[in-house]
C-alpha cells in the first residue's frame, strides 16, 4: 500500500491505512470501535457510488450524517460515528491525501436535551401546507418532487427503501419493498424489512400521474426501471436528499419566512436548497411521519 497513489486508495484502504498506523498508540477497544463506526461510512460511500478518496467532496462527506440519521440509531450512536468519521478524515488530510478541512463537512450533531424536535422534523403543518400546494398546483402536481414527498410522507419509507423501487413494484396502489442486494439496492436490514405498504386515495393517484407523465424512462446498470428514476437511471442516496430538500423549500405554498424573495434566491436551485433553514432530508419527514402517526 505505501507504493500506491495516495489520491487512487478505496475507502476501505484509505480506513485500513488509517488503523495499520495508529494502531501502536490504541488501548482496550479502540481498534474496534474504529472498525465499526468507519464501516458506516464504507457502506455509505458504497451506496453513493464512491470507490476512491479523490472522490470524496465537501457535499458526499456532508451527506455521511444524513445517511446515520436514516439508520435509526440513538443521537449518541450517530454523535460517534461522526466523531470516528472526523477523526479518521483528519488523518487522511494531515497525510496530504485530502485537501485540508474536508472533516469539517461533519457537522456534529447535538446530543443534549436543548436540541429542538423542529431541528430534525418537517412540523405536520408546514408538510400540509406542501401537500395542499402541490395537490392544487397546475404545474407541480404530480411532478418527481410531489410523488416522492407523498409517498415519503405517507408511509414513511428511509431513502435506500424509496431508491430500492422498480416500476414494476408499484401495482394497484401497493408499492412492494424488495431486497435485491445483487443488482445493487439491499434494504437496511435485508429480506427482513421486505414489506408492501397500501397506499391512501390521493397519493396512489398522485403517483400514477407522476408515472404517466412525468418519470424520466430510463434502466439502471442491471437493467432495471427504477420508479424514482433520473437522467442517469437510478439515483444515488445524495440525489434523492436534493430531491426532497427542494420539494420541502416553504416558498413554495407560502411567503418565505426568512425574508428572501424565491426569484432571487440563492438556496432555490437543487444544489443549494440544503441550505435553506426549513428544507428537509427524507429522514427528517420520515421520523416527523413516524411520532405523528
Amino acid at each position: 500500500m505505501t507504493n500506491r497513489n495516495p489520491n487512487n486508495l478505496t475507502i476501505a484502504e484509505a480506513v485500513e491505512l488509517y488503523i495499520h498506523r495508529r494502531r501502536p498508540s490504541w488501548k482496550g477497544e479502540t481498534e474496534r470501535t474504529y472498525r465499526r463506526d468507519l464501516a458506516d461510512f464504507e457502506e455509505y460511500a458504497a451506496e453513493e457510488g464512491i470507490q476512491t478518496v479523490d472522490e470524496l467532496s465537501r457535499w458526499v462527506i456532508g451527506g455521511f450524517t444524513d445517511y446515520l440519521l436514516d439508520q435509526d440509531y440513538a443521537r449518541m450512536t450517530v454523535a460517534g460515528r461522526q466523531k470516528s468519521a472526523r477523526t479518521w478524515l483528519k488523518y487522511l488530510e494531515a497525510q496530504g491525501v485530502l485537501d485540508l478541512g474536508l472533516h469539517l463537512a461533519i457537522d456534529t450533531i447535538r446530543t443534549t436535551d436543548e436540541v429542538e424536535r423542529s431541528d430534525q422534523q418537517l412540523p405536520p403543518t408546514d408538510a400540509q401546507d406542501l401537500l395542499t400546494f402541490y395537490r392544487q398546483s397546475a404545474a407541480f402536481r404530480g411532478t418527481r418532487r410531489h410523488a416522492l414527498f407523498e409517498v415519503l410522507w405517507h408511509i414513511g419509507s428511509r431513502s435506500s427503501g424509496i431508491r430500492a423501487l422498480d416500476l414494476d413494484d408499484y401495482e394497484d396502489g401497493i408499492l412492494k419493498f424488495r431486497n435485491r442486494p445483487d443488482t445493487g439496492t439491499r434494504l437496511k436490514r435485508g429480506s427482513k424489512h421486505e414489506r408492501n405498504a397500501d397506499l391512501s386515495e390521493e397519493p396512489r393517484e398522485i403517483l400514477y400521474l407522476y408515472i404517466a407523465r412525468e418519470r424520466i424512462d430510463k434502466r439502471d446498470e442491471s437493467g432495471r426501471e427504477p420508479l424514482f428514476s433520473s437522467r442517469q437511471g437510478r439515483p444515488v442516496r445524495s440525489t434523492i436528499r436534493g430531491w426532497m430538500y427542494e420539494a420541502t423549500e416553504r416558498c413554495m405554498a407560502e411567503e418565505c419566512p426568512h425574508g428572501k424573495r424565491r426569484p432571487n434566491c440563492e438556496w432555490v436551485p437543487r444544489n443549494h436548497a440544503s441550505k435553506c433553514p426549513s428544507t428537509r432530508p427524507p429522514h427528517a419527514i420520515r421520523s416527523a411521519r413516524l411520532l405523528g402517526s
